[in-house]
C-alpha cells in the first residue's frame, strides 16, 4: 500500500478518545441507541431460546429432525423473500414497520410453546424470517443513510457490540434457564417480552415518529479531524 505523507506521518488515534468519540456519536440519535437495545435484548430473549428449545422439542414432541428441518426451512424461506422485498420497498416510517413486523415472530415462541403442528409453526417461522431479514436490509440502509460517513463505522461496531454480545449469552443461558422455569413458559417468556417491548419502543418519540430522508453530510467538526 502506498500511503499519502500525512498518514504516514499522522500520530496514532488514543483508543479511549477513539472509545469516547464512538460512544457520543452512538447515542446522539435516540431510536439508534433505543433500537439497538430493544433488538439486544430480543436476541436474548426472544430469538435465542426459540432455537435452542426447538430443536430438542421437535424431536421429543413433534416427529424428530424432519419437524425441525420444516421449521428452518420455513425461516430460511422467509429470509429469503424478506431481504429481497428489503431491495426494494422503504417504508417512510420504517422503525414502526419493522416494530409491527417484529411482534409477529412472536407468534413461532407461541406456537412451538404449545406444541403446534409443524407446518403452522414453519408458517410462523417463514413470517420471522421475513421480518428479520426485511427489518436487517431497512436498518443497514437506514443507518447508512442517516449517520454521517465519519462516524458511522464507530455507530455500527457499538450496535454490532450489542447484537453479538447478547446472542451468544441467550445460547447459552437458554438451557439452564429452561430447566428452570420450563421449555413452555420461557418460549411464553420470549412471545410476550417482543410483544411488549415493541409497544413500548413505539412509544418513544424519536423512534415513532422517525421518517426516512436523504442521506446526510459529515458533520463538520468531525470531518475536520
Amino acid at each position: 500500500m502506498h500511503l499519502p505523507a500525512r498518514a504516514r506521518t499522522a500520530a496514532a488515534p488514543n483508543f479511549v478518545h477513539e472509545l469516547r468519540e464512538g460512544w457520543q456519536a452512538f447515542t446522539e440519535h435516540t431510536w439508534v441507541w433505543v433500537l439497538t437495545l430493544w433488538i439486544s435484548l430480543y436476541f436474548l430473549i426472544t430469538y435465542a431460546p426459540f432455537f435452542v428449545l426447538g430443536p430438542y422439542i421437535a424431536r421429543s414432541s413433534l416427529g424428530g429432525a424432519a419437524a425441525w428441518a420444516v421449521v428452518v426451512t420455513g425461516e430460511a424461506i422467509g429470509s429469503l423473500v424478506g431481504g429481497l422485498v428489503g431491495l426494494r420497498l422503504r417504508p417512510n416510517r420504517a422503525w414502526v414497520a419493522l416494530g409491527s413486523l417484529f411482534a409477529v415472530s412472536a407468534v413461532q415462541c407461541a406456537l412451538l410453546a404449545v406444541r403446534a403442528p409443524v407446518a403452522a409453526i414453519g408458517v410462523a417461522a417463514a413470517a420471522a424470517g421475513f421480518a428479520f431479514a426485511f427489518g436487517t436490509v431497512v436498518w443497514d440502509t437506514t443507518l447508512q443513510e442517516q449517520i454521517p460517513r465519519d462516524r458511522l463505522s464507530r455507530v455500527s461496531a457499538y450496535n454490532w457490540l450489542g447484537a453479538m454480545a447478547f446472542l451468544p449469552a441467550g445460547y447459552a443461558i437458554a438451557g439452564p434457564v429452561a430447566d428452570l422455569i420450563g421449555m413452555s413458559t420461557s418460549l411464553w417468556i420470549g412471545a410476550a417480552w417482543i410483544v411488549v417491548s415493541t409497544a413500548a419502543v413505539l412509544c418513544v418519540r424519536d423512534v415513532r415518529r422517525f421518517r426516512v430522508r436523504g442521506p446526510v453530510e459529515p458533520a463538520p467538526a468531525l470531518a475536520a479531524g
